[in-house]
């Protein structure tokens, strides 16, 4: 990737090395790829897409200090592909990558409770309302993206059961 930098290919050969990278789940380096392809084109859909995707997956690993940082760097990218995007596609992929952003910290937000204040936990944090919204506008970008429409069935069904379970909450 770093001899790539500087010639005319140079954007088309660090995204080959940096899906390389991601393939072989060699995470750090394809941040570094996939950085310098942003720095090269800031604009790049793809690129903030998939740096929004590898921020996200080294955040899962990260020590709990490190984790919210990551998040925080995956939503910036994948609110700068959003912001560029002009396919419903990319645009349907951005909102579910912050859902599923979103969702990670809701469970981070209960995890750790007692038992016995797990449900009200989890139905009190506003992050189950930032997933689901994330998820619903995916899903109204593509109607066919059954992944957005999953997960956001998903989180109304959880929703819902929470409620009837913590009617106070």
């Amino acid at each position: 990737a770093y001899e790539a930098q500087g010639f005319e290919w140079e954007s088309e050969g660090l995204r080959l090395v940096g899906d390389a990278q991601v393939k072989l789940k060699a995470l750090r380096g394809a941040q570094t790829t996939f950085e310098a392809l942003r720095k090269a084109n800031p604009g790049d859909v793809q690129a903030n897409l998939r740096l929004g995707t590898i921020y996200k997956k080294l955040a899962a690993s990260a020590a709990a200090a490190n984790r919210d940082d990551l998040l925080t760097r995956s939503d910036q990218a994948i609110r700068r592909a959003l912001a560029d995007a002009s396919a419903p596609a990319e645009r349907a992929e951005a909102y579910s990558l912050l859902g599923s952003n979103a969702k990670s910290r809701w469970l981070a937000d209960w995890h750790d409770a007692a038992v016995a204040a797990r449900g009200g936990a989890a139905l009190g944090s506003p992050r189950l309302a930032d997933a689901l919204a994330s998820y619903l506008s995916a899903y109204a970008e593509n109607l066919v993206g059954y992944y957005a429409g999953a997960n956001a069935l998903a989180l109304l069904k959880i929703q819902g059961a929470l409620a009837q379970q913590e009617p106070d909450t």
